[in-house]
């Protein structure tokens, strides 16, 4: 992943968004609150788990927040400090976070992932029938491209809404339609969750280079 591809996803989100990205490597531990959350985990994942953290942290600094621990809830979820809401996203290692003020925006969500085609049946279980039939009338060269463009925009929609409901959702609770030549993409959720009602709208980003998509929302302040 190059910076090009954080740079235009910062672009599309505005200058009220800090967006901060790395590669996965040894990062010593900062803060005793953040590290159990992975006291147990393989080298790897703590890797990636404490670059995810300084991301987070450069992030911050960006908008001219202070540095601080973001530990995780009793979902797994990232717990962002007062006043500042978040998101991380990582996957071929490498690793991004986008922060903003809460007087800003309602919820973020980024979500990185490789163009690479999905395994087998994945599409079928995250793709609603609309969905998939919106896929069929691309290109065959593009589909497998736009599912998982179709994937990372519901990893994302969920991230920047899940703050708001602690609604768990299925990949069936949001309806996607993406504009591949704008990249942009709507997202409609199929039933209420939560304070949400069925039929609230989403508009999110998707850049991408080869070898990698990266999807990205925010929320209006409420």
């Amino acid at each position: 992943m190059t910076a090009t591809l954080a740079d235009r996803m910062r672009a599309r989100l505005g200058p009220a968004v800090g967006l901060a990205e790395r590669a996965v490597m040894l990062q010593p531990a900062v803060y005793v609150v953040e590290e159990a959350a992975i006291a147990r985990a393989v080298p790897y994942r703590q890797a990636e788990f404490r670059a995810g953290r300084v991301c987070a942290r450069s992030a911050m600094e960006k908008i001219g927040f202070p540095p601080a621990a973001v530990p995780v809830g009793p979902d797994r979820a990232p717990v962002w400090p007062e006043g500042l809401v978040g998101s991380i996203t990582h996957d071929a290692g490498f690793c991004l976070a986008a922060v903003a003020l809460d007087r800003d925006s309602a919820g973020i969500g980024i979500d990185l992932t490789t163009d690479e085609p999905l395994p087998p049946g994945v599409l079928e279980e995250i793709a609603r029938p609309e969905e998939l039939a919106r896929l069929a009338r691309e290109a065959a060269e593009w589909q497998a491209w736009v599912g998982r463009m179709l994937f990372a925009a519901k990893e994302a929609t969920y991230k920047a809404v899940f703050p708001t409901t602690g609604v768990v959702w299925s990949f069936d609770a949001l309806s996607v339609q993406i504009d591949v030549e704008a990249g942009t993409f709507l997202a409609e959720t199929t039933a209420s969750a939560g304070p949400l009602p069925g039929g609230q709208r989403f508009w999110g980003h998707i850049v991408t280079e080869p070898g990698m998509i990266l999807a990205g929302l925010t929320l209006p302040a409420t």
